[in-house]
């Protein structure tokens, strides 16, 4: 909403204190006002609040595949007596609650019982740390009864999710403020928090002026958003409602100029995010930088620099300092987005400079406006009349950038724009490792060192090591080179890389080749259990007599060697359920030619978590065996309960039943990008993708066959130089 001029300070006084507050008192409800905001760190916590006419409460959260909350984790939870009065509710009990040691890129569900009343069931999703997620953001919905605004929100958050549903939609919503109307008024709040996205996304949040209004329209007071939600306490004593948060590999700051002494805090407000970005270093790679009102907009015959914003010489030199990628903004409804600014110009350099976004609204109507280039040279993007735009926006972050999507309601994007990795951290030096490879020629006489072209510039050097010995050093930051064509390998060498990055870090890496010729392909490598043997079984077509043995360890301990004809192998061993199997297919030279890894867990995991722990037994008995277990839990008595105790009990009551029936394959390019992602029935093949052709390069297929699926897959599409 436009800027309102703020009322003098006696009648903040006056209105904080309630002296003039509306005199309606409605009844509380049992539960209200439910949301999860993020933790510090939200790989890891998560912060939960509600309000409760209780004292006391009840909550119980578990992984969302426990639909049944069979194995949830409870804990009873009291309320403090508000001291915040809203109009509508001047009497609550206000819960603030924060998880700890969570999982990590794991989704979560919640519910909380007060007295009779227990509410529906919410979700949130923790942070993985690969550096790869998406979120959704949108703002000035303004909710209030009776208007559509709400439903309209709803209405894009889905579009949204259908531009991410092949990866799991979003990991969170992010928000830059007047998410309601009249932050006095319970309602508007209650309207709000009842809602799709506060149900089923952890929900980051600044303060827009609507939340510091009271009733009259006037920016009033912080304390009605500070009693709405319970966003980390990690900013300024003077202005409490700033924090921060790591998601994954983004630093994030939701900061707070509506406030009317904030311009009085600045030099302070920098010295604590200086702080935070310095004592973070090395965790992100990105940095995102929220308020509410809007630093550009898109009024014709302007600057398009919003003077009650905070774009001036002052934020963008420590913008510019700190390398900070984004800083969003809203307020003025109508779409607005820079070039990448660097010292008030358009920089022409992708490692310098930040993109300023004014993001749109979210309309009563559903209608959107066209968005355009300008003339103006700061300007990228925006609404060309300056009306009310009505859409929100997604970002996908990955090692590579971070891209933003603005879209409206329709299902088209209107806009996007990506930024390149400013901040090395620990998640972008282990992906560009991963990122290596072995690329040879038709007849393996030159075998290229490969890695994705989106990290030169973080590469500093990489020494080639054969048997230990260096052989060869490039270096790709200072010559932009991605590659170096090795023509000293031989069969048997012990080829390995030493990188080292801009930020000094230096990494070893080991690296498989293959120089044999082409021996065909295996698949289908799972196990089972039959007759009280385990038995691991796989297919294979067999070329050009390469193959000459398999061979299948229990870690460096080997368990059986076999001929090439051979396509099971079985043993009363069960004890090596619970161990970590690897099979190898070896040549006549003993170069192993194919690996797989293989962990027979999934008959254990209950509760399908990843983890086999006494939850699984727990469920085990809950769900399958009405409460008591009929057998000893400790069958090995060892005086651990483990995989191979779960296991043998799931195979004296149910038999050869794996839980877990569907897996997921993931295709690779060249350069690292997923570009498809399936879920295949166990057993069964996967269906072939298309991958792009790349100059210098010839595609020859994939790096695993598609055939028969028996565990979680990543297939890399296959090249050799020409």
């Amino acid at each position: 909403m436009k800027k309102y001029k703020i009322i003098g300070l006696v009648l903040i006084a006056f209105l904080v204190f309630g002296i003039f507050a509306i005199p309606v008192k409605a009844s509380m409800s049992e539960l209200s006002l439910i949301s999860t905001n993020p933790g510090e760190d939200s790989s890891s916590q998560m912060r939960l609040s509600w309000q409760s006419s209780e004292s006391t409460c009840t909550l119980y959260y578990t992984v969302s595949s426990d639909v049944n909350f069979t194995n949830c984790i409870t804990k009873q939870v009291s309320g403090i007596k508000n001291t915040v009065k809203y109009v509508g509710n001047d009497s609550y009990f206000k819960y603030d609650v924060e998880l700890n040691d969570l999982q990590g890129n794991t989704k979560y569900i919640y519910k909380i019982k007060a007295n009779a009343k227990t509410s529906n069931v919410y979700s949130f999703k923790t942070a993985g740390n690969k550096g790869n997620f998406n979120f959704a953001l949108i703002g000035d919905i303004h909710a209030n009864s009776g208007d559509s605004a709400i439903k309209h929100a709803a209405e894009l958050i889905k579009v949204g999710e259908n531009f991410v549903k092949d990866d799991g939609g979003f990991d969170f919503v992010l928000c830059q403020g007047d998410v309601v109307k009249y932050g006095q008024r319970y309602e508007d709040w209650e309207q709000w928090n009842d809602h799709y996205i506060t149900s089923n996304y952890m929900f980051s949040i600044c303060p827009g002026n609507k939340e510091y209004y009271n009733t009259g329209h006037s920016i009033t007071s912080y304390e009605w958003f500070e009693a709405s939600y319970n966003n980390p306490k990690n900013g300024i004593e003077e202005l409490p409602t700033v924090y921060w948060f790591l998601y994954d590999s983004v630093l994030f700051f939701q900061l707070d100029n509506i406030n009317p002494d904030a311009k009085n805090y600045t030099d302070k407000l920098q010295t604590w995010m200086a702080s935070v970005i310095n004592k973070n270093e090395g965790k992100y790679q990105y940095i995102v930088v929220v308020h509410h009102y809007a630093d550009f907009y898109s009024a014709p015959n302007s600057n398009n620099i919003c003077d009650w914003g905070s774009y001036n010489e002052k934020w963008y030199k420590f913008y510019d300092a700190h390398s900070v990628d984004y800083v969003i903004s809203g307020d003025y409804h109508s779409y607005c987005r820079t070039n990448q600014l660097y010292n008030n110009e358009v920089s022409t350099d992708p490692s310098k400079g930040t993109i300023y976004v004014t993001v749109p609204m979210v309309a009563p109507t559903a209608y959107s406006t066209s968005i355009t280039n300008t003339t103006n040279k700061l300007i990228a993007k925006w609404t060309p009349d300056g009306s009310a735009t009505h859409g929100a926006s997604y970002f996908i972050v990955s090692n590579g950038g971070m891209t933003y999507y603005e879209f409206g309601q329709d299902g088209k994007v209107y806009d996007s724009v990506t930024v390149k990795p400013k901040h090395l951290s620990e998640i972008s030096l282990n992906a560009m490792l991963e990122t290596v490879k072995v690329i040879p020629n038709a007849d393996k006489t030159i075998n290229q060192i490969y890695f994705s072209k989106d990290y030169i510039d973080i590469v500093t050097s990489i020494n080639i090591r054969i048997n230990d010995s260096s052989k060869a050093t490039f270096f790709p930051a200072n010559e932009n080179v991605n590659y170096y064509n090795l023509t000293s390998l031989k069969k048997g060498d012990k080829l390995s890389l030493r990188v080292k990055f801009a930020s000094g870090t230096t990494k070893s890496i080991d690296l498989d080749y293959n120089l044999a010729d082409d021996f065909g392909t295996i698949y289908g490598f799972h196990a089972e259990i039959n007759d009280n043997k385990l038995e691991f079984k796989w297919e294979a077509e067999l070329i050009n007599n390469v193959v000459s043995k398999y061979e299948l360890y229990d870690s460096t301990n080997l368990i059986a060697s076999l001929t090439s004809d051979k396509n099971s192998y079985s043993t009363s061993d069960l004890s090596l359920i619970k161990k970590n199997i690897t099979f190898k297919a070896i040549t006549n030279d003993n170069e192993v030619v194919y690996q797989n890894n293989y962990q027979y867990f999934t008959l254990a995991d209950y509760n399908y978590d990843t983890l086999v722990d006494k939850k699984d037994l727990d469920a085990l008995v809950n769900e399958v065996l009405n409460g008591t277990l009929p057998i000893n839990h400790d069958v090995d008595g060892d005086k651990n309960f483990d995989i191979y105790d779960l296991t043998c009990i799931n195979l004296a009551i149910n038999g050869n039943k794996d839980l877990k029936t569907t897996y997921k394959v993931t295709f690779i390019d060249l350069e690292g990008n997923v570009i498809s992602t399936q879920f295949v029935n166990k057993g069964e093949n996967a269906k072939e993708v298309s991958f792009n052709e790349v100059d210098g390069y010839t595609l020859c297929g994939y790096s695993k066959s598609l055939n028969k699926i028996y565990q979680d897959t990543v297939i890399y599409a296959k090249y050799i130089l020409k």
